[in-house]
């Protein structure tokens, strides 16, 4: 990757809205309380289809600002076309794209394999860990390590390789289909990472600068008695092996603490 200058900017995806409409306040909530704070950490600027002001075609003007920046941020929620549309692009010309989305919501099927953040905007400790992940995204993209395959890369490669039959390339699609198969694992499990970290912060979880974890419950879900832990583990099918047993004890401990 290209060494950064103090113009550098990455480009940000989402859903923006009419002035003063929800959308808009929270895509700039978004934007200013946790990109934004991550990027600058790193010596980057972050732009958004509404802050440029140039003359033209402004469909055009996106797609240079998409190829120029050294990589994407793409928060996915609410699955507005128009942001699929830019992502289409990134991933046509093969640009790190570091993906968000709402916690509750679904990836959609053809970017449900690529990692992604989830995080609740409205949650000051979501907001930080997501501040985080961004951060650490950015050290791999800078490493040159940050590599998801996207469905258009996979296509084509997977095309380049089985049209020009060969025994090197028999050993290379073999290769590729288990890399292939180790990087979606990979994806699924940090997709429960996300999911348990969620949890744990809605639990009211908090982790010290030395790693020590301090409880501090949130008593609005705990009132609720055993079945609403029960409900807030067992989303995204995560925590399935857990039994009622364990979860009544669970909830006795943080109840009585």
């Amino acid at each position: 990757m290209e060494e950064k200058t103090e113009q550098t900017a990455a480009f940000m995806i989402s859903e923006i809205g009419k002035p003063d409409s929800l959308e808009r306040r929270r895509s700039d909530n978004v934007l200013d309380f946790i990109v934004q704070p991550a990027l600058e950490a790193k010596g980057y600027k972050i732009i958004r289809s509404d802050h440029i002001c140039k003359l033209g075609e402004i469909t055009r003007q996106v797609i240079d600002a998409i190829l120029e920046a050294p990589f994407l941020v793409a928060d996915l929620t609410n699955h507005n076309p128009n942001v699929f549309y830019e992502l289409a692009v990134a991933h046509a010309y093969a640009k790190p794209v570091i993906q968000m989305i709402q916690y509750g919501q679904e990836l959609p099927f053809d970017v449900s394999m690529m990692r992604c953040i989830y995080f609740d905007y409205a949650d000051l400790r979501s907001a930080d860990n997501a501040k985080a992940e961004i951060m650490k995204y950015i050290d791999e993209i800078v490493r040159g390590e940050f590599g998801d395959p996207t469905p258009i890369s996979e296509t084509y490669f997977g095309k380049a390789i089985r049209e020009t039959p060969s025994q090197d390339n028999e050993i290379l699609v073999h290769t590729y289909e288990l890399l292939r198969s180790v990087s979606e694992r990979q994806i699924q499990l940090e997709k429960r990472v996300n999911t348990l970290s969620s949890s744990i912060d809605q639990l009211g979880v908090l982790r010290g600068k030395d790693g020590s974890i301090h409880l501090q419950p949130n008593f609005e879900i705990l009132s609720e008695g055993p079945s609403s832990l029960e409900r807030l583990l067992r989303s995204d099918h995560s925590f399935t092996g857990l039994d009622g047993s364990s979860l009544s004890k669970a909830y006795g401990s943080l109840h009585s603490a």
